[in-house]
């Protein structure tokens, strides 16, 4: 199957939720089914495209799965204590669909064939400034020499019984 999506930060509408599993291993998932809204541009508005239905898919393997799974619900403000808290089969339960939401495709190879995998972008971490990275460099990039380029010495600070000049 070609991709129709291009890599990138795309809008979606909720259509669904629930849980699966996969047809090869039977592996437990959570699912969302997405309708692609718009893509963004890189000024960050949301341009037209193809409208076409998605899935993002979660699988809850191991330990790990569920900690992505807890953390995407984190970034789409959501938080849960129990799974079944997501099922639609149960009254009261957690719903996305309907919401608008942020997602990510990234282009991935799979049995020798690229493929569209769709994401829960999470915040970006802030940036440090350049004095901070200054102070860092500094304080340690002694650790990252390989012992060619000797260490500047610590400039000599003047004390009480020097006198000027």
């Amino acid at each position: 199957m070609a991709t129709t999506y291009t890599a990138g930060k795309y809008q979606a509408e909720v259509l669904d939720q629930g849980f699966t599993e996969s047809a090869s291993k039977g592996t437990p998932a959570f699912y969302l089914q997405l309708k692609i809204l718009g893509r963004y541009d890189a000024g960050g508005v949301v341009q037209p495209c193809q409208q076409y239905e998605r899935t993002y898919t979660q699988y809850l393997a191991n330990e790990i799965g569920v900690n992505i799974l807890k953390d995407d619900l984190k970034a789409l403000g959501v938080q849960v204590t129990e799974l079944t808290q997501l099922n639609p089969e149960v009254p009261g339960h957690e719903s996305l669909v309907g919401r608008t939401i942020d997602v990510e495709c990234k282009i991935e190879s799979y049995n020798g064939k690229q493929m569209e995998r769709w994401s829960v972008p999470r915040r970006k971490q802030a940036k440090l400034s350049r004095d901070a990275i200054r102070d860092l460099d500094a304080k340690f990039s002694h650790l990252l020499r390989d012992g060619t380029v000797p260490p500047k010495p610590p400039a000599a600070k003047p004390n009480s019984t020097d006198s000027p000049f």
